[in-house]
């Protein structure tokens, strides 16, 4: 499975750049063009991703933070758990003598119904 899943990357990456007639020089040559476009492409990428900005949609330092370090996919993956974050209120907390559990309420939508979720977080 891995060998084919190996054979299956690489003729994905040298798609539309060499084929079955191909000199050994001439895949040289093409092999340095795939390097320059993969290069470029993930530049492209990185500047894309490093010049643009995702609004922050809650007023948490956090959020902010995140905004500021993550790349724009990554922190567009954390942001609707971080949004989650709004609808959980801390109703007690119990110190045991190794952990700390913390009784959390949230607010969720079930079937277009507000309901009331609780769940205790321990920590050690």
């Amino acid at each position: 499975m891995s060998t084919t899943q190996g054979s299956e990357s690489m003729n994905a990456f040298f798609d539309g750049y060499v084929h079955s007639k191909t000199s050994l020089k001439q895949f040289v040559k093409q092999y340095k063009q795939v390097l320059r476009n993969k290069v470029k492409k993930e530049f492209q990428a990185d500047f894309k991703s490093y010049s643009q900005m995702v609004p922050c949609t809650t007023m948490f330092e956090m959020e902010k933070q995140y905004q500021n370090c993550y790349t724009i996919s990554k922190f567009r993956e954390v942001q609707p758990e971080l949004i989650g974050k709004v609808y959980c209120d801390i109703m007690s907390t119990t110190k045991g003598t190794s952990c700390i559990t913390y009784e959390i309420r949230e607010f969720v939508m079930v079937d277009y119904r507000r309901k009331i979720k609780k769940f205790f977080v321990s920590f050690e």
